[in-house]
């Protein structure tokens, strides 16, 4: 299993950029193409009910380690953030300055960042996720 990040690292951040043929990419969209490529298909309000409602998946418990695919929850200054998991350490996002990044789950845990980790349904009960 597999996200291909290296393909949309470096794109630019634009306000409701949704898919991998956009010009650039917002971190729903990072995170809606991501689980696109472990072959979990989401609207974009569903992505959006992410950061707010945790509507597609379960919270993760603080000892439970991270996986390719966990959705990230994080506190930016504008308000919830979104990121996509592509290893127990690091995961994709986009920023308004930087665009789309990948960062280290650990340095936005340490700061106090990480809200909470959401293991997508689908992925969970043995979907793509699992290989």
């Amino acid at each position: 299993m597999r996200v291909r990040a290296e393909e949309i690292v470096g794109r630019p951040y634009l306000e409701g950029g949704r898919d991998a043929g956009s010009l650039g990419l917002d971190c729903y969209g990072v995170v809606r193409v991501g689980l696109s490529d472990l072959g979990v298909e989401i609207p974009r309000d569903q992505a959006d009910a992410v950061a707010r409602e945790f509507a597609l998946g379960r919270v993760l418990a603080a000892w439970e380690p991270t996986r390719v695919g966990d959705v990230l929850v994080l506190e930016a200054e504008a308000g919830p953030h979104v990121g996509l998991a592509i290893s127990p350490f690091r995961f994709v996002h986009a920023t308004r300055t930087s665009g789309v990044v990948v960062d280290r789950v650990a340095v936005w845990a340490r700061a106090g960042k990480l809200r909470r980790r959401v293991r997508v349904r689908e992925l969970e009960e043995g979907g793509r996720g699992d290989g």
